[in-house]
């Protein structure tokens, strides 16, 4: 085998061993940082729309307990955006979070979307938060 045939094979390795290898343990740490995550917390991964969306794309809360949103943005810059609540996380840079705390006062249904063009499908980042009494 010569030395462009090893990196060749190198090559191909790591594209079918290692990159699948390294999503999935980054996927996992992902999952315990949610597991982590306290009562009256919510955990919002960032996704473009190709690679899923919002993460959850449903929350519900309960009208008068206060609830921390913590938004992190997964493969580039999005932003989370609730008009009836009036809350904008502004950009988050990709791996990076910003953390929103609110009470919501009104019951009813209610649309969040990704305030930051993140992809050619970003009209379909969008979500619902729910308020239950």
């Amino acid at each position: 085998m010569n030395r462009t045939e090893l990196i060749a094979f190198l090559t191909i390795i790591s594209i079918l061993i290692v990159m699948p290898a390294l999503f999935y343990i980054y996927n996992n740490t992902l999952e315990v940082e949610r597991a982590a995550a306290q009562p009256n917390e919510v955990v919002v991964l960032g996704w473009t729309p190709e690679h899923g969306g919002w993460q959850p794309n449903k929350i519900v809360l309960m009208e008068g307990v206060k609830t921390k949103l913590v938004v992190i943005a997964m493969d580039t810059t999005h932003s989370l955006i609730i008009p009836d609540y009036n809350i904008d996380t502004g950009p988050i840079n990709p791996g990076h979070k910003k953390e929103i705390e609110f009470t919501p006062t009104k019951k009813g249904v209610f649309i969040f979307f990704c305030g930051t063009v993140c992809s050619a499908t970003h009209h379909y980042m969008t979500g619902t938060l729910i308020v239950e009494g």
